[in-house]
């Protein structure tokens, strides 16, 4: 995505000029160790015409005024043409570029030209995916609404229809998800009782909201029935951020907060309309860096990991404090609906998951309780 930004300049003597900043993705790039990236320039104009001016120019000047490498043209049909197309619904999208991202992002395919893509480069990709069927199954979707435009343009052929999806073994007991332990949770509060963060973490825990959600939270959006979920934070590349729908139609929900969490979020909304005061914001999101702006996941991730270290518990993915969420209440005894609801689950299936967590004193109460 394109971004502008006005800049001051000051010359020698003292002169101060205003000029208008943008910055453009002008190819692909390979970094240290050997991954494929976005290669961003920035570009300065005294107008926003005359940045673009340059950025032409510049374009021109190492002769790629039409690049015809698999990443770029991929990312440029998602961010021209298929982020436009009528006929998928948002959260279709977002799922298919989600797979994108998450999973393929990295691949040293998207640096080769887009003639030398082959059926059985990409069947190998697909077949070395750590993820879900699922996932790899948007991926494939996505992939092929790209090659089939592609040949419609006259770059490839489509060299997706031969390909298949691979087997994928589902998890099972020994493989169980993620979830903490009653005292890694202890010293994790603890170690946030000061820290920015504290309320981002106690919500997670308490709501098992995804971390999208929880960074898309306004103080509005907090009443006296509970936390209401219908957003997400989406970033896309370029770093430009928005708001968009959640994930599912059955994402929105809202999620009741006991005393303890409102009392944690006024404590937090006080301090936060102080630090708005004091550095000269203003902004009704719950979750912002200390100048108001949206938080970066990698920059929770690295603040989250400092706690860990700092008060003695594994690191881990965010990710883990939903998992936490969603076992907490199969072991206490919650009907599954009720457990998908408070989630979010499109698929009740999906919520059935944690139950491969329930403890194994909670199977034998159950089994005991039998009397037939």
């Amino acid at each position: 995505m394109a971004s502008k930004k006005s800049v001051t300049i000051t010359s020698e003597s003292g002169k101060s000029y205003g000029y208008v900043k943008i910055k453009r993705k002008v190819g692909m790039k390979r970094t240290e160790n050997g991954v494929w990236i976005p290669d961003y320039h920035q570009f300065y104009g005294a107008t926003k015409k005359e940045a673009e001016q340059k950025y032409q120019a510049y374009m021109k000047e190492i002769n790629k005024p039409v690049s015809t490498c698999f990443g770029d043209l991929l990312d440029s049909w998602i961010d021209n043409v298929f982020m436009l197309d009528s006929r998928y619904k948002h959260n279709t999208k977002m799922l298919y570029i989600k797979a994108y991202r998450n999973n393929f992002k990295d691949s040293a395919l998207l640096g080769l030209e887009i003639a030398d893509i082959t059926g059985a480069s990409l069947q190998a990709e697909y077949n070395s995916m750590s993820c879900g069927a699922s996932t790899v199954r948007s991926l494939h979707k996505l992939l092929s609404l790209f090659f089939k435009y592609a040949e419609r343009e006259g770059y490839c052929r489509n060299v997706t229809s031969s390909l298949v999806m691979p087997s994928i073994t589902h998890k099972t007991d020994h493989q169980a998800i993620d979830v903490l332990s009653d005292d890694e949770i202890a010293k994790i509060l603890e170690g946030f009782k000061e820290h920015r963060l504290r309320l981002l973490v106690i919500l997670a825990l308490r709501t098992g909201a995804r971390i999208s959600e929880l960074l898309a939270v306004r103080y509005s959006d907090i009443t006296k029935d509970g936390l209401r979920i219908n957003k997400q934070l989406y970033v896309a590349d370029g770093g430009k951020y928005s708001i968009v729908p959640t994930k599912t139609g059955t994402s929105i929900r809202t999620i009741p907060l006991s005393d303890a969490t409102m009392a944690e979020i006024a404590t937090h909304k006080k301090w936060h309309q102080a630090e708005m005061m004091q550095n000269g914001y203003r902004t009704d999101c719950v979750f912002t860096t200390e100048t108001g702006n949206f938080y970066h996941k990698s920059t929770i991730r690295k603040a989250c990991c400092r706690v860990y270290r700092d008060c003695g518990v594994r690191s881990f993915g965010f990710h883990v404090y939903r998992h936490t969420f969603g076992s907490h209440l199969a072991n206490t005894g919650v009907p599954i609906q009720t457990v998908a609801d408070l989630m979010g689950h499109s698929n009740i299936s999906t919520t059935a998951k944690y139950y491969i967590n329930v403890s194994s004193d909670a199977k034998r109460s159950a089994i005991a309780s039998i009397n037939f």
